[in-house]
């Protein structure tokens, strides 16, 4: 195989500037190539985004507007509500408002009819006040001429004794017991003698004295309805001293008569 020789320096011809120049301008094409298909991308793409962006802001102010609306409904709502629960306190206060007034025009007919039933009562009343005034007038003077009849009657009206046949075998000597004492009925006189000095007494002593001495004599009490008391204590000192003594009941009031045993008063 022959041996290439090497030529001289001087005759050597240097590629490294053409090189260079044809990748520059190849890198240069290139960046061209690419700068173009990036701007034209650049360019699509930034139409989408700035007419996404704009659709973005848009709907955003939509969606603002629209919460804003929402919520100018949510207060709406809220406000309508409450004058909602207003308006039915108020319906409740009125149907208490119209039962309350019904019930006050019930009570003011009821107490209209019982002011009339009220002034009918009192002028009843009144009439019977005035009745009653007058019957008690009437019954006034009906005791008190009943009284003065009483007093006539007492007056006239004597209570006569009478002799039976047990009065005429004996001599009686007769002794009126009343309330407040004894009346001892003498052919002279008549002498009162008081409960309380019945065994102390002379006359009542000397009536008895003589009753005694005197042939059947005998003391008859004339007992009058309220004598109780006094013929108790008169029946004590007779059963002490030891008379004998006979009762006769008076049983009306009015003076005792004694002119049929001529004892005179």
């Amino acid at each position: 195989m022959a041996r290439i020789e090497k030529a001289p320096a001087a005759n050597v011809v240097s590629l490294f500037p053409f090189l260079s120049i044809l990748a520059c301008v190849i890198g240069a094409l290139t960046l061209i190539i690419s700068s173009l298909s990036l701007s034209q991308v650049s360019e699509g793409r930034q139409d989408k985004d700035i007419a996404r962006a704009e659709d973005y802001v848009t709907l955003q102010k939509s969606l603002v507007a629209k919460q804003e609306n929402l919520r100018d409904l949510e207060r709406q709502s809220k406000l309508k509500n409450e004058h909602l629960l207003e308006l039915r306190q108020l319906e409740a206060e009125e149907k208490k408002l119209v039962a309350e007034l019904k019930g006050l025009e019930k009570s003011q007919d009821k107490r209209l009819a019982l002011d009339e039933e009220s002034d009918a009562l009192q002028l009843e009343l009144d009439n019977v006040v005035a009745g009653r005034k007058k019957v008690e007038e009437q019954v006034a003077d009906s005791l008190k001429q009943l009284a003065l009849l009483k007093k006539d009657s007492a007056s006239d009206a004597r209570v006569q004794i009478l002799p039976s046949r047990g009065t005429s075998r004996i001599a009686p000597a007769f002794v009126e017991i009343a309330k407040a004492g004894m009346v001892l009925h003498t052919r002279s006189r008549s002498i009162e003698v008081e409960r309380g000095k019945m065994g102390t007494d002379v006359n009542l002593r000397k009536l008895v004295d003589a009753t005694q001495r005197a042939a059947r004599g005998t003391i008859v009490l004339l007992l009058r309805p309220d004598g109780y008391p006094t013929y108790s204590t008169f029946r004590s000192v007779a059963r002490k001293e030891g008379w004998a003594y006979a009762k006769l009941p008076l049983l009306s009031e009015g003076p005792v008569d004694l002119k049929l045993f001529n004892i005179q008063r």
